[in-house]
């Protein structure tokens, strides 16, 4: 066998092409590998410099190689049985053991924590083409005839110009990912520099001193001049962008393995009560979920599921990536006698095809041939508890809409139906200064100014905690515009660009130096007959019963890094997008214009930026 690789990696996108071979003989291929360590045995303390050497010795003393328990033609399968294994190997259990237990239906085959190495830099995965399981030793060539490279064997039943196709794919794969790895931290801050100068140009250059807000109907922009593939990420499914994103879904999905956050949103009246009252509702029941197909997205303790089953739902699907509180939720249903009315799927939406058959759905790995008389499923509601700090964090929202246009009927529904941000004044200059001034004074003798916080530090990331009303310099919440789940797309997500005009209210002051935004949802049916359901609205205000969300909190700042203390009237934008680094952290623009200070000063443009992280 031949093996060909580029000389550069990171030019391997655009030097490759279908005639290109680049030989890599055994000493080269010897060269690519000897800075990493050993490979290990899967079953035993055993190690060697050649990885040929491991799968052997695993194939004689353990009779093991891969292809005995590769059950789907899935090139990722092999990974993810080896980090399997390594993962049981670190918890000391019987790797024999574990092996005679691993069929075609074991879960682990759908836990995206095995796509990711258990073991670094683990050889018999970085040189899988080292893998012995492809014929016997009598059967197959080295790589070089040299008897310094004799255990470095690579084995193929396949043509050279069949391998050379399979490892330039994978390669053009590999390094198309590491390109835009490198892209994305190399552009980030350069990327929000320039459009924050680009924004304050456009605008400087469109609108005087004198308007008041611009174009007031206009509810959408293109945020960033990112690269089509970088802009729809959120929503990529194919098998590269899963590995690109796999770290921040990792600990996404595990912070929800954990039962303190669970317990703490049951117990959040507001929000357990909201959907109770609509689901169990008579009227809503009748209509809406009896003999219905439900669509639980991020169903944890499965407690929507169950609220539907009590509203007589003929098939709920409840579906978790976090495979622990999944487990639990089964308990659950099973305890109140509800588990065969539920069909529990562990895994990632976005990664899943799901089928149905009668009223059992599974879910089967994206392009994988379903079961003999599975149909593809569709469903006629949705329901999920999808909102997080600032109604965004988190950007669940893009899996309720990649699940909507995938699977909800055309007639069916989405609950909440429609969600509003809201957005408020408030002074909390007293609270910042309370940080500060006991540093401008000698502490125990001694000159401690250096301690001093900079208002930076104070004020330039949100705060996420439950605002005093006494704070506030409004009367009410001011809501933005209306979010439509049932029809709003990705892009219009992505570069959701909200207007806002609200007073400041004097009361122990007379100005603000801060915005606190909430969210009401709303569950609705706008069928332009009211009395077909019973309407219900949740909201996370101050001046509402708190709730776990509790409010975002966003300092202002002037020019010259200074505290903004507005008066009158705010207007402005405000813009709330994925991270870039990392999809389930958000990104906040404030636009302010025309804006009056308390000490007289007028500033046509203020604009300031936060990553809610």
């Amino acid at each position: 066998m031949t093996i060909f690789v580029s000389d550069s990696i990171s030019d391997i996108s655009s030097d490759i092409t279908e005639d290109d071979d680049y030989l890599l003989d055994g000493e080269e291929y010897n060269d690519e590998f000897k800075l990493l360590p050993n490979a290990k045995c899967l079953f035993d303390d055993f190690e060697s410099e050649y990885t040929s050497v491991v799968w052997k010795h695993m194939k004689e003393v353990h009779n093991f190689t891969c292809s005995k328990y590769i059950f789907r033609d899935d090139e990722y399968d092999r990974v993810i049985l080896i980090n399997y294994l390594r993962k049981c190997q670190n918890d000391n259990l019987d790797i024999e053991e574990v092996c005679n237990k691993i069929n075609e239906k074991s879960e682990f085959w759908d836990d995206e924590r095995f796509w990711k190495l258990t073991l670094e830099n683990d050889r018999l995965i970085l040189e899988e083409d080292c893998e012995e399981d492809y014929g016997d030793d009598d059967n197959c060539m080295p790589i070089n005839s040299n008897e310094k490279y004799r255990n470095i064997c690579i084995y193929s039943e396949m043509t050279t110009e069949e391998e050379n196709k399979v490892l330039k794919k994978k390669i053009k794969s590999l390094s198309n990912i590491i390109v835009d790895l490198q892209k994305v931290i190399k552009n980030s801050d350069s990327l929000r520099k320039k459009f924050e100068e680009k924004n304050f140009e456009s605008y400087s250059s469109q609108y005087s001193i004198s308007s008041t807000i611009p174009n007031i109907e206009e509810k959408h922009i293109s945020l960033l001049e990112f690269e089509d593939r970088l802009l729809d990420f959120p929503l990529e499914t194919n098998k590269e962008s899963t590995e690109k994103f796999i770290y921040e879904d990792e600990s996404y999905f595990n912070s929800y393995s954990h039962l303190d956050i669970h317990r703490e949103m049951i117990l959040d009246e507001v929000r357990t009560n909201s959907y109770f009252n609509f689901i169990t509702n008579p009227i809503n029941s009748k209509l809406y979920f009896k003999d219905k197909i439900i669509l639980d997205i991020g169903t944890g303790t499965g407690i929507l599921s169950i609220f539907a089953t009590k509203s007589g739902a003929k098939c709920i699907v409840a579906i978790d990536a976090a495979k622990n509180i999944l487990e639990k939720a089964k308990v659950i249903a099973q305890k109140n006698g509800l588990c065969n009315k539920i069909n529990f799927i562990c895994g990632k939406l976005e990664n899943l095809d799901l089928y149905i058959n009668g009223n059992e759905v599974i879910g089967v790995r994206k392009e994988s041939k379903p079961p003999d008389k599975y149909q593809k499923f569709k469903c006629d509601v949705i329901i999920s508890e999808w909102m997080g700090y600032c109604l965004l964090y988190e950007s669940m929202l893009y899996t309720i809409l990649n699940a909507r246009d995938k699977y909800l009927n055309s007639m069916g529904y989405i609950f909440p139906s429609s969600v509003y941000l809201q957005i408020c004044p408030a002074d909390y200059h007293k609270m910042i200064d309370e940080c500060i001034v006991p540093w401008n004074n000698k502490l125990y003798d001694l000159d401690l100014k250096e301690l001093t916080p900079s208002l930076q530090s104070l004020t330039g990331s949100p705060i996420v905690e439950i605002v005093p009303v006494e704070l506030l310099r409004c009367n009410e919440m001011t809501n933005l515009t209306k979010i439509d789940i049932k029809t709003i797309t990705v892009n219009e997500l992505l570069s959701l660009r909200q207007p806002f005009e609200i007073n400041i209210v004097p009361k122990e002051t007379e100005f603000a130096t801060s915005l606190v935004i909430s969210f009401k949802t709303e569950f609705n049916v706008e069928n332009g007959n009211k009395n077909q359901i019973f309407p219900l609205t949740m909201e996370t205000s101050p001046f509402n019963k708190p709730t776990h969300w509790k409010q975002t909190v966003l300092h202002l700042r002037g020019p010259n890094n200074t505290l903004l203390k507005a008066v009158d009237i705010l207007t402005g934008y405000l813009t709330i997008t994925p991270n870039i680094a990392n999809k389930r952290h958000i990104d906040i623009l404030i636009e302010l214009y025309n804006t009056k200070t308390v000490d007289g000063n007028h500033y046509p443009i203020i604009t300031n930026h936060y990553s809610l992280n």
